[in-house]
């Protein structure tokens, strides 16, 4: 998640360094959130006015979408960190501003970025979050001041001149930004993102043939999310030339699956599903989990003419023990509604919590929470299914919606089944319009 400071002392500030901080520390460096969590909790009982400790808590309780309690110990953080430790208050100031914008407020997040960058100006994430706030308010002469900065600050850094060229895409000042993503590619050959957001730019000149040459080298750097969004656009605006420049690839690289994965999806995109279910099952057959799952679901989902369940459900299966979340998620509501499958509650509820568990929780908490208050249903737990709503609230618009009524005034009832495969085939959205960042984090 996250690579966290070894230096105990700053300037001549002493840093915590007892027992169950320096394990809380060296858990997060392992990205083991509950042993994390389970030290510093030890820590600030045994220490309350240890506001290091609190600040990492701060951290990892948003990581897990603990928002509430994030905000908690981020509060307690900025009080008790001491002023003239100015790189941690600053830790502690930016932490909190990451909360709060999980909460929706924009206004107090970006007061907060301020304090951070007042106490270490020289620090360029900070800008770069900032700057983030304000591309997503439609700032973007306030954001192109950060990422400048972010430039002047460090000058061999992508991050700035990213950010500068996104902004122009999202004014349609196409040129410019293509100017920006040029020069990063010069710093970075192999940064996917300058490829994918350029190839934004060429598709908003119509330049087709040079977006879909960008959108196959991201997609063959790191399979970028960017440039996977990008070539379902090019699926529409410009099929032919997406299809003949994907099969050479194809042909060039015959053993990696992520190319007929990618055909799949531009005839699946246009609603040529025969030749989608071709090219999917390939890719499945090959190991491609995302492959094996878009093939068992337009099998299951009865749009494509030779739709065939019984070769869904057994996909669905084998990218479950890929360890396919969504996938998991449907075979739980399959199991949940008796479709293509006997009906099973008992086990729709275990893997509805397992998904759950695993981190599939927008996805399963809803049918989670209904099943948990049914009654019939062997292991079923009304009071676990509030925790779940609770939880959920802060960041899902309908839990919050439940959470603050009575069950009388808002209608429970299962997903339509098309509605919720559709749901699951997740496709990827303008959320992805975000480069990846570059520099290291504290």
């Amino acid at each position: 998640m996250i690579a966290c400071s070894s230096v105990l002392y700053a300037d001549d500030i002493k840093r915590p360094d007892s027992y169950n901080y320096t394990r809380g520390l060296e858990a997060i460096q392992n990205n083991n959130m509950e042993d994390a969590l389970t030290y510093l909790n030890k820590e600030v009982s045994e220490h309350p006015d240890n506001g290091y400790a609190f600040a990492w808590i701060a951290l990892v309780r948003n990581y897990n979408e603990e928002y509430g309690r994030a905000l908690t110990a981020a509060n307690i953080a900025v009080k008790k960190i001491p002023s003239k430790d100015k790189e941690y208050k600053s830790f502690a100031y930016s932490t909190r501003a990451s909360v709060l914008l999980n909460l929706e407020d924009t206004v107090q997040a970006v007061k907060d970025y301020a304090q951070a960058i007042s106490l270490t100006p020289e620090d360029t994430r900070s800008y770069n979050a900032r700057a983030q706030v304000y591309y997503e308010q439609g700032k973007y002469d306030l954001a192109d001041n950060d990422y400048r900065k972010i430039i002047s600050l460090k000058e061999g850094d992508v991050m700035g001149y990213m950010g500068l060229g996104r902004n122009a895409n999202a004014q349609k000042r196409y040129e410019d930004a293509i100017k920006q993503f040029d020069y990063v590619n010069k710093l970075e050959p192999s940064y996917s993102s300058a490829y994918s957001f350029r190839a934004e730019s060429y598709i908003g000149l119509k330049k087709y043939n040079e977006a879909i040459d960008d959108v196959i080298t991201a997609l063959g750097i790191d399979q970028d999310d960017k440039a996977f969004y990008e070539l379902q656009t090019l699926a529409d605006s410009a099929f032919a030339q997406t299809v003949a420049k994907l099969k050479v690839q194809k042909l060039k690289e015959p053993k990696e699956s992520s190319w007929p994965y990618d055909l799949g999806i531009v005839y699946e995109k246009t609603d040529r599903y025969a030749k989608a279910i071709q090219y999917y099952k390939r890719a499945a057959d090959d190991g491609n989990v995302y492959a094996m799952r878009r093939y068992a679901l337009l099998h299951l989902s009865e749009t494509a003419p030779q739709c065939n369940p019984v070769l869904g459900v057994r996909y669905l299966k084998r990218a479950m023990d890929k360890g396919d979340l969504p996938a998991k998620a449907v075979y739980a509501y399959l199991l949940d509604v008796g479709k293509f499958m006997p009906k099973n509650k008992a086990l729709a509820l275990k893997n509805y919590q397992e998904t759950y568990d695993a981190g599939g929780k927008s996805m399963t908490w809803y049918n989670l929470m209904l099943l948990l208050c049914d009654q019939t249903v062997p292991g079923h737990n009304p009071q676990k299914a509030v925790e779940i709503v609770k939880e959920m609230a802060a960041t899902d618009k309908r839990a919050n919606e439940i959470y603050n009524s009575t069950l009388n005034e808002v209608k429970l009832s299962m997903p339509d089944f098309k509605d919720y495969i559709e749901d699951m085939k997740i496709p990827l959205s303008v959320r992805q319009n975000r480069p990846k960042i570059k520099q290291n984090t504290l």
